[in-house]
C-alpha cells in the first residue's frame, strides 16, 4: 500500500447545484487537486513530470460509489492513496468523508503514464468517440 494523503476543504457556492449539492465533475476535480498536492509534496508534480520527462498522466477510468453528495459550505476531507503501479498504470483510491467522519464517496481511478507526443495523438480520437 502507498502513502495516504488528506486535505480538508469547504464546498464553495459555485460548485453547488440548485439543490445545494456539489456536482459530480467537481467532486472529481477536487479529488484530483488533492492527489496533485500529494505529488507536489513527494517532489514528483505533474509539472515536473512534463518538464523533465515529457510525460503526462491520463485518466482512463473511474469507479465511483456515491452514498451522498456533499452540500454547499459543508466541510469535507478528501483522502487519497496510490495503491499499485507498474511501468504504465497507476491505481489510486479516493475517499471523501463528511464532517462526522463518514465515508460518503469512494472512488477508484486508473491513470496511464504517457509521453506527450502520444497523448496529443489520442486526444482528437477520444473527442470523436
Amino acid at each position: 500500500m502507498g502513502l495516504t494523503y488528506q486535505m480538508k476543504m469547504k464546498i464553495p457556492f459555485d460548485m453547488a447545484d440548485m439543490n445545494g449539492h456539489i456536482k459530480l465533475p467537481d467532486v472529481i476535480l477536487l479529488s484530483l487537486q488533492v492527489s496533485g498536492m500529494q505529488s507536489i509534496e513527494l517532489g514528483v508534480s505533474d509539472k515536473d513530470m512534463l518538464d523533465q520527462y515529457n510525460l503526462v498522466w491520463i485518466i482512463t477510468d473511474y469507479d465511483i460509489d456515491v452514498t451522498r453528495l456533499p452540500r454547499f459550505a459543508e466541510e469535507i476531507t478528501i483522502e487519497t492513496e496510490a495503491l499499485t503501479y507498474n511501468r504504465l498504470f497507476c491505481y489510486r483510491r479516493f475517499t471523501i468523508f463528511d464532517e462526522a467522519g463518514e465515508a460518503i464517496i469512494k472512488m477508484m481511478a486508473t491513470f496511464v503514464l504517457s509521453w506527450t507526443g502520444i497523448a496529443a495523438r489520442f486526444v482528437p480520437l477520444i473527442l470523436r468517440l
